[in-house]
Formats: structure tokens, C-alpha cells, sequence
């Protein structure tokens, strides 16, 4: 926190995570703008009634009002403007947050302001709760704060020999290979259907992908587990690249 100078000062953001110990004390993981992630303190905070109610909670979204002093910062107040409601009523999308969360507290670096993250997130997010398929957003998330970091894999060309893709795809530990420069024997095939779902999640416009999942959402086993297949390859590519 030594690049805060000590003082009062005011940042926008959304809790990441959230600790309360046995005597009250709540520990929050924010990543606000300008800022990055940080800890911040509001000792007691959690004793009766509480100080802040549900604004401490994660996927909470306002404007925070800090306190750097010596060794921590500490929470002043909090101005919710987006508590994230409608996520919290579905077990689902509730769940699919609170993990895009946890890979941003993991992926993310103390004293590093990623501000177009931020804002990816929460965009991300704020279509969940209209309705946008959560394995299209992991997707859409993951791929575009790739792209932001310049690892993300060409979705249009084969990343050996730049062929544009229109047939059937192979996976390699990056990107995705033509059948020509493919030495895979089949196993991480892509169809040339499968390669145009990825690419409308990852590059349509928020609005059309929210219509887009009222009518090709993955309905049933096998087409949950490819997504959840092509999300665990870019969270490796994310992995790498931190």
C-alpha cells in the first residue's frame, strides 16, 4: 500500500471477499479503480446490528470513502451503487460471480490499477443478472481480460499459420490450430459449429449476446462440459500469464 499516500481519499469498485473474525473485525478484499486490489480494514464493524449491514457483502458494487493510515487502510463509508441483487436468488449465477471474483482476488496484483478489468467485470456481471448464459460470460470474461493482457487466443486465424478458421479447429496449449498445421489425432477436435458459439460469446455486443442466450445456450450434459472445457483452457492461458 506504499504507493497510497496517507489520507482520505475516495475510489469506486466492488468487494471482492470478505473476512470476520471471531471479535467482529471485517477484512475486505476490494479492487477499485486506480487502484487495484487492496485489503481494507473496519474493525468492529461486524458486532450487533452491524456497522454497514449488507453493503460489506461481495458482488457488491459503490463508491468507497478510504482511510489510508501507517500500516492499513481503513473503510470510512460505502455508497452502494449496485448490490448485484437478483444474482443472490440464484444459485447458479450466484455461483458463477462469486468465482469470477475469486479469479480476479487470485489473478490480480496488489498496487496494479487494471481499470478496463473492472469495468469488464462488472459489465459481466451486470448481464447475468439480465439474463446472458453464465458459460458464455466465464467464456466472454476470460477471453476478454486475455485480450486485454495481449494473451488471448486469434479466435478468426490459426495461430501457426495465420489461415483464417471456418472448418473444424484443434486446440493447442494457446490457441487453436487448422486441421492443416494439427498434428492431434482428434481428441481436442472443435467443429466449425462449436468455433462460431465461442466466437459470438466472446465478440458479440452485450445486448445481442443477452438474446443470443435465450436461444443457444448449452441445454444439456455434453454441451455444458464443452464450455466448461473451453473456459478451463483460457483459465490456463490465464494462469501462465501471471
Amino acid at each position: 500500500m506504499d504507493f497510497l499516500t496517507q489520507g482520505l481519499f475516495r475510489s469506486s469498485g466492488v468487494v471482492l471477499r470478505r473476512r470476520i473474525s471471531a471479535e467482529g473485525d471485517i477484512s475486505l478484499h476490494l479492487f477499485l479503480k486506480g487502484v487495484g486490489p487492496v485489503w481494507v480494514q473496519a474493525p468492529g464493524s461486524a458486532r450487533g446490528r452491524g456497522r454497514f449491514g449488507g453493503a460489506t457483502e461481495p458482488l457488491t458494487w459503490g463508491s468507497f470513502n478510504l482511510y489510508k493510515g501507517p500500516k492499513h487502510l481503513y473503510l470510512k463509508t460505502i455508497d452502494v451503487k449496485d448490490d448485484m441483487w437478483t444474482l443472490r436468488l440464484d444459485p447458479e449465477k450466484l455461483h458463477s460471480a462469486l468465482e469470477w471474483n475469486r479469479m480476479v482476488s487470485r489473478y490480480t496484483c496488489s498496487g496494479v490499477a487494471e481499470d478496463d478489468v473492472l469495468i469488464l467485470l462488472y459489465w459481466t456481471m451486470r448481464s447475468l443478472c439480465e439474463g446472458a448464459n453464465p458459460l458464455f460470460l466465464s467464456w466472454r470474461l476470460l477471453w476478454r481480460w486475455l485480450y486485454i493482457r495481449g494473451e488471448a487466443p486469434d479466435l478468426s486465424k490459426c495461430e501457426q499459420c495465420g489461415v483464417a478458421l471456418k472448418d473444424a479447429v484443434y486446440w493447442s496449449d494457446s490457441g487453436f490450430l487448422c486441421q492443416n498445421c494439427s498434428s492431434n489425432g482428434g481428441s481436442s477436435m472443435i467443429a466449425s459449429k462449436e468455433l462460431r458459439l465461442l466466437q459470438a460469446a466472446a465478440m458479440l455486443p452485450r445486448r445481442n449476446l443477452i438474446s443470443f442466450s435465450s436461444q443457444g445456450a448449452p441445454s444439456d450434459g455434453t454441451e455444458k462440459a464443452f464450455w466448461k472445457t473451453q473456459i478451463g483452457r483460457l483459465k490456463m492461458i490465464l494462469d501462465r500469464s501471471c
